[in-house]
This record gives C-alpha cells, sequence and structure tokens, in this order.
C-alpha cells in the first residue's frame, strides 16, 4: 500500500494506519524538542523533588501511626535484632571460654552444671522476650480495638 493513496475509510485499521503515518512524525518532532527543553528538565525537575517530599512525608505519618497503635517498626524489629545478635555473639564467647576452662581443669561435672544454669539463664530470657513481644502485640490490637471503637 502506497503512502500517498487514499485509506478505505470501511477498514478502520487502515484509517487508522493511514492517520499514524501522516501525523507520527511531525507529533515526534515537537515531542522530541519539548524532552530536549530546558522547561521540561525544569518541570520534570520539580515533579522529582515533590514526589520525593510527598513519600518523605507519607513514610513519616505511616510511623507516627503505628507508634500511636503501639505496632513495632522496621527499625525497632532491627534493633532488637542488634540486641540479639549481641547476646548471641556474647554466648559464644562464655561458651568458649567455658570450654578452655573444661580443658585445662578436667572438672567437667560443675562446669556442666554452670552451662546448665546459663542455659536457664538463656531460656528465662528467651521467654522475657517472646512475653514483650506478645505484650506489645496485644497493646497493638488493643489500641487497634480503642481506635475503631
Amino acid at each position: 500500500m502506497n503512502l500517498m493513496q487514499t485509506p478505505n475509510y470501511t477498514d478502520p485499521f487502515s484509517v487508522w494506519k493511514s492517520l499514524y503515518t501522516e501525523v507520527e512524525p511531525t507529533i515526534s518532532k515537537s515531542m522530541q524538542k519539548w524532552l530536549e527543553s530546558d522547561e521540561y528538565a525544569a518541570i520534570s525537575g520539580q515533579l522529582l523533588t515533590t514526589s520525593l517530599q510527598m513519600e518523605q512525608m507519607m513514610r513519616t505519618h505511616a510511623e507516627k501511626l503505628l507508634q500511636a497503635y503501639n505496632v513495632p517498626t522496621k527499625n525497632d524489629f532491627s534493633r532488637m535484632m542488634d540486641l540479639i545478635i549481641g547476646l548471641e555473639a556474647k554466648v559464644d564467647a562464655v561458651e568458649e571460654r567455658l570450654l578452655e576452662i573444661e580443658k585445662s581443669t578436667g572438672n567437667t561435672s560443675a562446669i556442666r552444671d554452670q552451662l546448665s544454669g546459663i542455659a536457664g539463664q538463656l531460656e528465662a530470657i528467651s521467654a522475657n522476650l517472646q512475653s514483650n513481644a506478645a505484650s506489645s502485640r496485644k497493646r497493638g490490637s488493643k489500641s487497634e480495638d480503642q481506635a475503631s471503637e
């Protein structure tokens, strides 16, 4: 089909194709000029700045909302993980020290008693952490219940 040929008006596809082939180069040049202009760059910069400000504002409001409902945030979980990792490192250091003492003294029964005492303390700490997390969740659900009333 030649570009200069008149389209078959009974076929919508041929009308659309004809319109496209005639208009596209002009629109393309105009759009290219617009995209390369300083005005477009300024508007794009303003849009990006506004978008980033909105994102920061939404993040701040989401954090405040989570705090109001006493729901732990990502930062809270991150801090808790840091504490747990620190605790694990300390437990590993104690375990290594106890193994060194065991090797040097040969008195394994006393050391085993100490290790079982430490294991009991660790279980109590773990239970306390789980209890704190559960009570935090309960407080969050109570706050939600009160807010919905």
